[in-house]
């Protein structure tokens, strides 16, 4: 597998939106625990697309596996 920077990837005709995350999750413990830290910026910036996401607790979806109370 390869990684590409941000400005690579755009480079290639890929674009992001508001949904698209650019920073670190904040995972609790990535790979085994998929829970947001508090301080993430995926809290609330999820898209929403009824019904597949209701149930959110703020004003969006989080980006997360599992909401953050």
């Amino acid at each position: 597998s390869s990684s590409k920077s941000y400005a690579a990837w755009k480079a290639l005709g890929f674009s992001s939106d508001v949904h698209s995350i650019t920073s670190d999750p904040e995972f609790i413990t990535p790979g085994s625990d998929f829970h947001l830290q508090g301080t993430s910026s995926c809290i609330d910036a999820g898209a929403i697309i009824s019904p597949y996401t209701d149930g959110y607790l703020g004003s969006a979806p989080d980006m997360g596996y599992v909401e953050k109370a």
